[in-house]
């Protein structure tokens, strides 16, 4: 296959709600790719701070080839949804609209992807490469071991402890495999702001093999939004994370002897959240499937019901 005659070869995603005031290094950093063969597709999930007013005259720049997509609010992963879905891309990488990219992180996926055989390229979901710390370019996380690796996300993850933020350029025909699910509403209507990415990663990674590069290509803005016992902004994710431990639970279990305390924390955020979106008990054990997660979350409710105590 000569993935190089395909125009466009990458979809980069951006989903957006108003970030008019971050997105332009966004888009400086597009405009500095020395990889030109890529569409830009910005999907806006209801803005009004004047994103499509800027959106639309970087179209008129004509540096970039930009498809802008509206929708009511609804959310990041229905924003996702939409855009993948008119993506003509063969690879797609997501943008989150308050990053940046380095200079060459087109290329450097690219060439990464092209080092694997091409009879193999069916097997393989997604390269990952590490990201940096805007304020001070230094690479996030651990190192990957010999520069380079092929395995499975969740050998990565729960074998190797590479659990720090990573971002990767994927196979389209694989993303769309594992779409979000769709609900919607936004949050001001009882949907969600976002769903986690990491859940269709896990489940790709039963079926694909990932290539993970030691390459920080990515300027990140590092959060705790995730974090049990976090201090700051007042705590208002459970609405959204308490999708991720109910997964980890319910479908990576058979990880938990690799890296018990990841499990243990999943258990703590099944109450925990449970506790901030005031579910009965019965609710919160009815997400956990099996006897063996059913066992594991009740057995760190009193840990969860501590951690909601100190959050709330």
């Amino acid at each position: 296959m000569d993935i190089e005659a395909r125009k466009p070869l990458v979809s980069v995603i951006t989903c957006t709600y108003n970030r008019a005031n971050t997105l332009p290094k966004a888009y400086e950093s597009l405009c500095k790719q020395t990889f030109k063969n890529f569409e830009w597709i910005v999907s806006d999930d209801g803005s009004n701070d004047g994103t499509r007013e800027l959106v639309e005259k970087w179209k008129k720049e004509g540096k970039l080839e930009i498809i802008y997509l509206y929708q009511n609010n609804n959310g990041k992963h229905i924003a996702a949804n939409e855009a993948r879905a008119i993506a003509r891309g063969y690879f797609d990488v997501g943008l989150d609209s308050d990053d940046f990219m380095s200079e060459d992180a087109l290329d450097v996926f690219i060439k990464a992807w092209k080092s694997i055989p091409q009879d193999e390229w069916k097997d393989f979901y997604a390269v990952k490469a590490r990201c940096f710390n805007p304020e001070n370019g230094k690479a996030i996380g651990k190192d990957i071991p010999g520069g380079r690796m092929i395995c499975h996300y969740l050998d990565a993850k729960y074998k190797l402890k590479i659990q720090d933020e990573m971002w990767s350029m994927s196979r389209l025909e694989v993303t769309n495999e594992y779409p979000y699910p769709d609900i919607r509403g936004g949050r001001a209507n009882g949907g969600l702001r976002f769903y986690p990415e990491g859940i269709g990663q896990d489940l790709a990674s039963r079926k694909y093999k990932i290539m993970l590069i030691n390459d920080a290509l990515r300027g990140y803005t590092i959060n705790q939004s995730t974090s049990l016992m976090g201090r700051g902004a007042k705590y208002d994710r459970s609405r959204e994370n308490i999708f991720m431990w109910t997964h980890i639970v319910n479908d990576n279990l058979d990880y938990f002897w690799c890296d018990p305390k990841s499990f243990i924390k999943a258990a703590v955020g099944v109450s925990m959240d449970s506790f901030f979106l005031k579910y009965s008990i019965k609710k919160m054990m009815g997400m956990v499937h099996g006897v063996v997660p059913k066992v594991l979350v009740s057995m760190f409710i009193p840990a969860g019901y501590i951690c909601y105590l100190r959050r709330r």
